[in-house]
């Protein structure tokens, strides 16, 4: 049985989607959170009308934050891999297991 937990330990040390997917599982019920709260915290929204500002200009903002972000992410993902590329490149396969 330790055997078994320490190579899956093992496997997930060494996985690049392991943690992604664990933060995305986490931001998908944080949002599902929210969404119940929001809905539940309705005698606040008096006290809120300062931050207050037209749908479709929230919506701007949104997709220019998402816009930004899945770009930093894509080019620090380009960058890692080519990074990896170049490190097994050299060095061998079996190295690029102590950068994952």
């Amino acid at each position: 049985m330790v055997k078994q937990l320490d190579y899956l330990r093992n496997r997930l040390n060494t996985s690049i989607w392991f943690i992604p997917v664990c933060i995305s599982i986490a931001s998908f019920a944080l949002g599902l959170l929210m969404l119940r709260l929001e809905r539940h915290i309705i005698y606040l929204s008096a006290d809120l009308q300062t931050f207050a500002m037209p749908v479709e200009s929230a919506r701007q903002v949104l997709s220019v934050i998402a816009g930004s972000v899945i770009s930093v992410g894509g080019v620090s993902f380009s960058v890692t891999m080519v990074a990896l590329t170049l490190t097994s490149g050299q060095y061998g396969p079996k190295v690029l297991r102590h950068f994952l």
